[in-house]
């Protein structure tokens, strides 16, 4: 799967973070509003213009705002993330070690905000 960075990045926020909002997230990742809906939307079930998308997070209605949504990832997202986080990685010389899928958490500017892992 080739995944575009800023994909890479909503994706592991709602990871982080399931409920986040969208202006949560725009902090969390330092994307634009419009940027951030975008992704989220290549993430989800169904992308622009009725395009499938990859069905890893799910936007919803906030049942106390209703102006806003909250994001989750769906059963499908989680398991990829578990397949993710359980793969081993081959180092040069046959040496095997976990997938370092979770250092790339240090490199997104988090911007202050705690996982919630």
């Amino acid at each position: 799967m080739d995944t575009p960075t800023r994909q890479v990045q909503a994706y592991l926020a709602v990871a982080l973070r399931p409920g986040l909002t969208m202006a949560d997230m725009t902090d969390m990742v330092g994307m634009s509003q419009s940027s951030c809906s975008w992704n989220v939307g290549a993430l989800s079930k169904c992308h622009r213009l009725g395009k499938l998308g990859m069905d890893y997070v799910d936007a919803i209605v906030d049942p106390h705002q209703q102006r806003r949504k909250v994001m989750y990832l769906t059963p499908k997202g989680k398991q990829r993330l578990t397949k993710a986080l359980e793969a081993p990685t081959t180092l040069p010389g046959g040496v095997s070690r976990r997938s370092p899928i979770s250092n790339i958490t240090r490199t997104i500017p988090w911007r202050g905000v705690k996982p919630m892992l």
